[in-house]
């Protein structure tokens, strides 16, 4: 309970407070299924550790390594096509967020022009060779 008196932890509760009141009219029902959800598998899954205690322990000067989503690997193959389709399909199934899915490719379009046609001038020599000119 402490972290809560915490200048970052009250900022923080306010802040999530503030998204469920601005986005209940859009996502109430699924806001309310997804605690509700969450609410019952914290609680099976509580009750399965004390049934099966985790047999590793983690000394206290050991550092905890947190997830983070920039070390996921996204290859070009069948996984890195599926995370893109996804992506996409959400995008596209939720009506508020259509317009930036719309605004967000031909801002990429724009840039990848860009800088194709930026390397185009810079990094090729007018001979067409692969040699990098240094202006």
């Amino acid at each position: 309970m402490t972290r809560l008196v915490r200048p970052n932890g009250t900022a923080l509760l306010t802040l999530v407070a503030a998204l469920l009141v601005a986005t209940w009219p859009f996502f109430g029902s699924f806001t309310l299924a997804s605690l509700i959800a969450g609410l019952l598998m914290g609680l099976s899954m509580r009750s399965w550790n004390r049934e099966h205690p985790a047999t590793v322990a983690v000394s206290e000067g050991t550092p905890r390594s947190e997830i983070n989503l920039a070390s996921i690997p996204v290859r070009g193959d069948a996984g890195g096509l599926f995370f893109a389709v996804g992506s996409v399909v959400i995008l596209l199934a939720l009506p508020q967020l259509r317009w930036f899915l719309i605004a967000s490719v031909v801002c990429s379009v724009a840039a990848g022009y860009a800088l194709i046609a930026w390397r185009h001038t810079r990094v090729f020599s007018t001979r067409g060779d692969l040699s990098i000119s240094l202006r």
